[in-house]
């Protein structure tokens, strides 16, 4: 095994609190990295910003996969090479091939972005929803895309691009709770109860859980960057 992926086995065991091995899936994704060469301080920086991440929010899930670092990993490594973007080869900045807009074209937050504002765009035509919720979709598309830009040009960082998003989830969450009649809101608090009868959460987790079951019946993927 490299340096390279003993140190994200380390990083990988700090982040879950317990000791552990890279299975074949987590060991291909680690390899993946290294052959595509990717700093291993920006895997380790990543790695360590999603455990505190995560760590400090009521979550009813566990890392349990390498796969939960994958986007903020492939994030910085954009934003790294962004910053390499016409450099020489000593390093130095080199105008002529500098094309800073072109290196954020392949970012994997706009990419996110996107998909989320064309799953969003699909579900506005979707004649089964009521107008107030429709007018929550139209309301999110145009703030998708204007934090979009935001982002691209560098007016927005990633932690206040979750802000602005989980804002944007309070907003479509609470048309969804309006439109949806209150026996169907009970059928998906007894259904989040009986799956969950057997482990002890919190009354805020199982809130989010119920939340997640509305985004899908509602056809309406969860607005965040991180949800796995």
């Amino acid at each position: 095994m490299s340096d390279y992926l003993v140190e994200i086995e380390r990083a990988y065991s700090e982040a879950r609190g317990i000791q552990s091995l890279l299975s074949p899936v987590n060991w291909n994704l680690a390899s993946d990295w290294e052959k595509r060469g990717i700093p291993l301080r920006i895997v380790l920086g990543a790695i360590e910003d999603v455990a505190k991440r995560f760590n400090t929010e009521d979550r009813e899930d566990r890392i349990n996969s390498l796969k939960y670092f994958k986007q903020a990993v492939e994030h910085e490594f954009a934003v790294w090479k962004k910053g390499q973007v016409g450099r020489s080869d000593n390093g130095s900045p080199n105008e002529a091939n500098a094309d800073p807009v072109r290196a954020a074209v392949n970012d994997p937050i706009i990419s996110t972005l996107l998909e989320l504002q064309e799953s969003y765009e699909a579900a506005l035509k979707d004649a089964g929803h009521p107008e107030l919720l429709k007018s929550a979709i139209r309301e999110t598309i145009e703030n998708l895309e204007k934090h979009r830009e935001d982002f691209r040009t560098g007016r927005t960082s990633v932690d206040e691009l979750e802000s602005k998003l989980l804002r944007m989830r309070v907003r479509i969450e609470l048309a969804m709770v309006s439109v949806t009649s209150a026996e169907r809101r009970e059928d998906i608090v007894r259904s989040v109860e009986q799956d969950f009868k057997d482990v002890m959460i919190t009354e805020q987790a199982r809130n989010k859980l119920c939340n997640k079951r509305l985004h899908r019946n509602h056809g309406l993927p969860v607005l965040t960057l991180w949800d796995l």
